[in-house]
């Protein structure tokens, strides 16, 4: 039996991503497929902006410890433009790095 493709990916998170560009540099020929966002829910929406908001909060409450610590207290930033800041930090993942590197994977027209 005769197949047109070695890999076929479906799903381009983080995991299909790698798996796509691994095969793909061993000389397989793959067909990767992205319903959504290219970077899947995990770049857009999942883990990696939950981990961006944790960390950032985190941040925030080291600050309310500092004279704890025998340092002197500031006050405690203020959140400005999270989430646009956020949304553009992604915006540039997907469209300069991963496009870039995928974009031979684009629907037929």
């Amino acid at each position: 039996m005769k197949y047109d493709y070695d890999l076929i990916c479906i799903g381009l998170g983080p995991a299909g991503m790698m798996v796509s560009l691994t095969a793909a540099g061993i000389g397989l020929k793959v067909c990767a497929v992205e319903n959504n966002k290219l970077g899947g829910e995990c770049m857009n929406c999942g883990s990696i902006p939950s981990k961006a908001l944790l960390k950032i909060a985190k941040l925030r409450h080291d600050c309310t410890k500092l004279s704890k610590m025998h340092l002197e207290q500031l006050s405690t930033p203020q959140v400005k433009n999270l989430f646009e800041k956020l949304q553009s930090d992604i915006n540039f993942i997907r469209d300069k790095k991963s496009l870039r590197i995928f974009g031979m994977f684009q629907k037929p027209s």
